[in-house]
């Protein structure tokens, strides 16, 4: 029976899964599935104006979108493969700063919960999880205070790949940290 290893970049917006066997063959790569939710909520300009003078009613209140992983959509993605086979390693992550912005806390919470619901989905679907840091992967990779360019590189040389576009350093990386726990776990 085929080992199958599922590496996982988390993220909402830009996380990523990778499926491949224990041949290194590539067996899905893609991003992670997302939904939006229709959510209602305060404009940010009312919110400011109530902070500032405390007297000001809000009354309108706006519909936007949220996204969110689609946790159905990867279970479905996951569950068409024998489970039993499966080992996933999912990077092991915090909040942090982006770009040198403050990350706020509802973005936080969001990013968190996802990672929650990632490692929660595949423990209930009875398949081993591993978390890994990365700066154990990338040190494993000598990417360590290196660009994600070259994360993307490094995947399209170790499994004879092209991506189309230079910014899917998620499903790179994704196919990196399935390889690491392919080969270290």
């Amino acid at each position: 029976m085929r080992r199958l290893y599922i590496g996982i970049d988390p993220g909402i917006a830009n996380g990523a899964i990778a499926i491949i066997d224990e041949n290194k063959n590539i067996l899905y790569n893609a991003n992670l599935p997302t939904t939006d939710k229709q959510v209602k909520g305060n404009s940010a300009k009312a919110i400011d104006k109530k902070i500032k003078d405390p007297s000001v009613k809000i009354r309108k209140k706006v519909n936007k979108k949220k996204t969110e992983l689609d946790i159905y959509a990867l279970k479905d993605i996951v569950a068409s493969y024998d489970v039993s086979t499966i080992t996933v390693i999912i990077e092991k992550v915090h909040a942090m700063n982006t770009a040198g912005q403050k990350q706020g806390i509802s973005s936080s919470g969001r990013f968190m919960k996802a990672c929650g619901l990632l490692e929660g989905l595949f423990i209930g679907m009875g398949i081993k999880v591993e978390l890994i840091s990365p700066q154990a992967w990338k040190k494993h990779f000598g990417l360590i205070k290196k660009e994600k360019e070259d994360s993307v590189k490094l995947a399209e040389e170790i499994f004879d790949i092209k991506f189309k576009y230079k910014y899917e350093h998620n499903k790179g990386e994704a196919l990196l940290i399935a390889y690491y726990g392919m080969k270290n776990l």
